[in-house]
């Protein structure tokens, strides 16, 4: 499972095998333009499909450059080594109490 929290001006979450986290802030001229700055998280060691999983994905969140909404999902577009394309991310429902 890959997560994803916004919380002011961080974002966390789990990245397939571990928890990660950085800061984000907006950036550029355009609404919605975004920096995520360098991200850290634990070390833990998972089989090898789940760690090429989360080097894409953190890869891909760290290049990040605007976000967005498109029914009802938060959508993450991202650039690198002239390859553009986008994170999508279903909410999660409240918990309940």
């Amino acid at each position: 499972e890959i997560t994803l929290v916004f919380d002011g001006e961080r974002i966390s979450g789990k990245s397939a095998c571990n928890r990660y986290f950085a800061g984000v802030k907006a950036a550029g001229k355009m609404p919605g333009d975004l920096r995520v700055s360098e991200i850290g998280g634990t070390r833990m060691a998972c089989p090898e499909e789940v760690m090429t999983l989360e080097n894409r994905y953190l890869e891909a969140l760290g290049s990040a450059t605007h976000f967005s909404f498109l029914a009802g999902k938060l959508a993450l577009t991202w650039r690198k080594d002239g390859v553009t394309d986008t994170l999508l991310f279903v909410p999660r429902p409240p918990k309940e109490q």
